[in-house]
């Protein structure tokens, strides 16, 4: 596999669908940013085959050509559509095409974002999951399981993917730069980018090729005037409100920064994300109490959660949660003398 360390995951799940013993759910959990997408795929294109060999599709019988060309008739897919939740609609029509004689034997359906379903739809999904029908295959993916509906994930495989340990992310990402032909750079710039994005190496690399360095210096230099000035206008025209993968990415830059400001806090001089910045985390830390680097850490979090959510006012919410940090956090008598 292209990402080494899934490869334990994969085995794992191949072997149990060799011996008959793999299961008709599986719900995949993990960030975008150490190739859950990519797993889920080598599992269905394995489901697909007609003939795997040594846990792996052949990647010749029908079947496989089909799955590779995107063709494969016995596929279906739940997924937000125009960022609204997964429909109750859009559930039963999956529904009703697994009712359907299928033309190559598997049938394989992938519900991506499973938090987006809404209640009729997870109780619609979930009728269908507790009476699996022969040769028929689910797989969820989500990076919030704590909003899956519980029945659901009680009735699936669990499997947890986690960003890989360090030197295997670092010299993957060494790799992966060097595949593209870019001119060599110090371990320290790969390690500070895994540091920075929470050592997910997908991340990393989009991080690098794109040049998000300079982006997040500037974004959290104007973060620090926003602590200083104790203005919503200070930072609300820096977030990317229309963009909400640029968007998350600047909420992880703020969470990584309270979280190495709580390290500071509290004498721990090592992982910290941002120790390029670690002047600036310093004298934020020694500015606010614990307890209100614990609270501006948890607005920030409870936002990017709910952000996540259908049909809600993007820039209503960032000035809800700027103006509470200003009140509840940054207040001149909540500071530090």
């Amino acid at each position: 596999m292209r990402f080494s360390w899934l490869a334990p995951t994969y085995h794992h799940i191949a072997r149990a669908y060799a011996q008959g013993l793999g299961h008709h759910a599986l719900l995949f959990t993990g960030d975008a940013g150490v190739g859950v997408a990519a797993l889920v795929q080598k599992v269905m294109a394995l489901l697909a085959c007609a003939a795997p060999q040594n846990d792996e599709p052949c990647g010749h019988c029908r079947h496989c050509q089909l799955w590779q060309k995107g063709n494969y008739p016995d596929y279906s897919s739940l997924a937000p559509i125009d960022d609204k939740d997964i429909s109750v609609e859009q559930v039963r029509l999956v529904t009703e095409k697994l009712t359907q004689h299928a033309q190559y034997g598997t049938k394989i359906i992938l519900v991506q974002n499973a938090e987006r379903l809404t209640e009729a739809a997870a109780n619609a999904l979930l009728k269908t999951l507790e009476e699996p029908r022969p040769n028929t295959y689910f797989l969820l993916h989500t990076q919030q399981k704590g909003q899956l509906l519980p029945t659901i994930a009680s009735r699936c495989q669990h499997w947890a993917v986690n960003a890989p340990n360090a030197d295997v992310a670092l010299q993957w990402l060494k790799n992966e730069w060097a595949a593209q032909n870019r001119p060599a750079l110090p371990d320290d710039v790969f390690l500070n980018a895994l540091r920075q994005n929470f050592h997910q190496p997908l991340t990393a690399l989009a991080f690098l090729e794109n040049n998000k360095k300079e982006s997040r210096l500037l974004f959290l230099r104007q973060f620090w005037r926003f602590f200083q000035y104790c203005s919503p206008m200070e930072l609300l025209p820096f977030f990317a409100k229309e963009d909400s993968t640029e968007l998350d990415e600047q909420l992880n830059w703020l969470d990584a920064f309270f979280a190495d400001a709580l390290k500071s806090k509290l004498g721990i001089r090592t992982t910290w994300q941002g120790a390029d910045l670690a002047k600036g985390v310093v004298q934020f830390a020694n500015a606010l109490p614990l307890d209100n680097l614990l609270a501006g850490q948890a607005l920030l979090r409870s936002l990017r959660s709910d952000l996540r959510q259908a049909g809600i006012n993007t820039e209503l919410m960032l000035t809800a949660c700027l103006t509470q940090l200003i009140t509840g956090v940054f207040s001149t008598s909540n500071r530090n003398n």
